[in-house]
């Protein structure tokens, strides 16, 4: 992170090998490598950083292990631009070697998980889903549950396995549906939606989802009152937006 170009946001660390092979017995080097797939617009480019230090050990047989971390980029550009200025850069004490990763490393980009078709323009996602989620789990999931419990004053038995819990929730949606508000809003300025669709459709989104589990193929978060490096441009428009909705609305992450 000290190192890297300050308009570069901190790469997408995909493996990391820590004991691959033996260093030569004259010298100790700790490496790592790089890789990408710079065929098409669109190619992901992963790149294994590889950081080397040498020094004399002429005691031993076998230099110490040496690893490599496989790093992935926002795109192909990216990585390239990460291999010229990283290629040979010194970081403390370290001396930075920096390569493609082997066509073994390689591998495509993977998106969200897709329960199904997608949905149409304008169609509601199925009862379930709009209860809870596919990317609710663990205790968020839990916490979901159990607001709606609550809120329905469904009587349950103690212990009850949570999928029955859902599947009883479900029920009672179904027998006594939520109503639906409608509130008309205001139309964004032109001023202030023109700049900010321009420079969505020219983001760099990041090589892997902010939010894992989600149906969308690309997910970023930004975060307020923090730096977020490389969409610097993109949430000060987002915060020139917030301000002319609602001065007063508070919120740390915009998704």
């Amino acid at each position: 992170r000290r190192c890297k170009p300050c308009s570069m946001p901190c790469p997408f660390i995909s493996k990391i090998v820590r004991k691959s092979y033996r260093a030569p017995s004259s010298q100790v080097l700790c490496a790592a490598e790089m890789s990408s797939e710079p065929d098409g617009a669109d190619a992901t480019a992963v790149a294994t950083g590889t950081a080397a230090h040498v020094m004399p050990d002429s005691r031993a047989r076998h230099g110490p292990w040496l690893g490599f971390a496989i790093i992935v980029f926002r795109d192909s550009d990216e990585a390239v631009e990460a291999l010229e200025f990283f290629q040979g850069r010194k970081c403390d004490d370290w001396i930075m070697c920096v390569k493609w990763a082997d066509a073994v490393h390689q591998s495509k980009r993977k998106y969200g998980a897709r329960t199904g078709k997608r949905l149409e323009p304008g169609c509601d996602p199925p009862l379930g889903e709009q209860l809870f989620p596919i990317s609710f789990q663990g205790k968020e999931l839990t916490s979901a549950i159990e607001r709606h419990r609550e809120f329905t004053g469904v009587p349950l038995k103690p212990h009850v396995e949570q999928w029955v819990m859902a599947e009883v929730i479900k029920a009672f949606y179904k027998q006594h549906p939520r109503k639906e508000i409608r509130e008309a809003g205001q139309p964004i300025p032109d001023t202030l939606i023109l700049p900010l669709l321009n420079e969505l459709r020219q983001t760099r989104w990041p090589a892997a989802l902010h939010r894992a589990g989600t149906q969308s193929e690309e997910y970023l978060v930004l975060h307020r009152g923090k730096v977020n490096e490389g969409y610097e441009v993109l949430m000060a428009l987002i915060e020139k937006l917030l301000e002319w909705t609602d001065p007063s609305f508070c919120c740390n992450r915009i998704a």
